[in-house]
């Protein structure tokens, strides 16, 4: 946990795995979407 080593990349990394949280987000929505259809 040495945030210290490049700020930079780890700005970048934790953009990116937000970036994927978002989109894991919406995908998870339309599941929840689907699922609320069925019922």
């Amino acid at each position: 946990m040495s945030k210290d080593k490049d700020p930079k990349l780890n700005y970048h990394e934790e953009e990116n795995s937000m970036v994927t949280d978002f989109e894991d987000l919406k995908e998870l929505g339309k599941e929840m979407e689907q699922i609320s259809d069925q019922k």
